[in-house]
């Protein structure tokens, strides 16, 4: 993956920087597979510890990014990167305060600005919403996230921007103005739903059998 960022780098530093994002994007690609489906059949514990596992690597890819921050503390890429990270982990505040603090600290650049404002992206919306009151919060969790982008945006429109700054703050706003999934759709036949819920209830007995009641989930 290019890095998108590259004043005040030399070609060997951009380098380090593409490797860190190219692993990072392997792994987050690899846990993102893991959490497509969690309802689906495990057929083996090692499989199912797979699955459980996406936490932990997140949490990798954490330390590999403020690893690769504290290495070059000008790569927006890799800032960009570890607010993504923190926002799948669901620290959306954390996430946001990140990108804050350095949108301070580069007043004067738009490419930090727009970084800082599509820091909401996503804000709050990862995790299954549950009833009428998980979809409110939900709603109200991304119409903050809106506001908040655009007074950013407002801002970074009145600057000097280039026409790929443009463009870039363009389509983020378009995004942020479509309202979030609420619920997420079973595509799966009632035939093969049913056969998946039969083969997981069949580990969670063969687990409780190898393990006892009482092993933590």
């Amino acid at each position: 993956m290019a890095v998108s960022y590259t004043k005040g780098f030399s070609a060997d530093d951009i380098a380090e920087i593409e490797a860190v994002i190219d692993g990072m994007v392997d792994a987050r690609f690899y846990a993102k597979e893991m959490d497509r489906n969690p309802s689906r059949p495990v057929f083996n514990v090692e499989l199912e510890q797979m699955f459980r596992s996406s936490a932990d690597i997140r949490a990798k890819i954490e330390q590999d990014l403020r690893r690769g921050v504290e290495r070059f503390p000008e790569s927006l890429d890799l800032h960009a990167f570890l607010s993504l990270n923190l926002r799948e982990q669901g620290r959306y505040e954390e996430a946001v305060e990140h990108m804050r603090l350095l949108a301070e600290a580069h007043p004067e650049d738009a490419d930090w600005q727009i970084a800082y404002a599509t820091s909401y992206m996503g804000y709050g919306q990862p995790g299954v919403v549950h009833g009428e009151k998980g979809r409110t919060a939900l709603l109200e969790a991304h119409e903050y996230a809106r506001a908040q982008f655009h007074a950013i945006a407002d801002r970074i429109y009145r600057m000097d921007l280039t026409e790929a700054q443009k463009f870039s703050l363009n389509q983020f706003s378009a995004a942020m103005d479509q309202p979030p999934r609420v619920k997420v759709v079973d595509a799966r036949s009632p035939v093969v739903r049913t056969l998946d819920d039969a083969g997981a209830n069949a580990v969670n007995k063969l687990r409780e059998w190898i393990f006892g009641p009482d092993e933590p989930p």
